[in-house]
């Protein structure tokens, strides 16, 4: 889903690299450097839509990818490191 300046969040699967879930996103943040390490973080609603029929077991480190894409150009990818949840959910 895309957000209010362009930008949306895709899972993949790190082997096949079969599409997951477009995410409903917020509190995005990336960097990028060329011949760098970059890094991502976001926040993902959990019961939202495509999350709420995902099947948790894909979900751990190295087995997903995530893409940072702003219309049809891909600004930053990589592999799942880590990842929470943040329990019981802020209001």
């Amino acid at each position: 889903m895309t957000d209010d300046n362009g930008y949306r969040v895709i899972l993949s699967e790190f082997k096949g690299g079969a599409l997951l879930a477009e995410l409903p996103v917020s509190a995005l943040n990336y960097r990028s450097i060329l011949n760098a390490r970059g890094a991502a973080s976001f926040t993902v609603p959990l019961a939202a839509e495509p999350l709420a029929g995902l099947d948790w077991s894909l979900i751990s480190p190295w087995r997903i990818t995530a893409h940072v894409q702003r219309g049809s150009r891909v600004l930053w990818g990589g592999p799942l490191m880590a990842w929470n949840v943040d329990w019981p959910p802020r209001r």
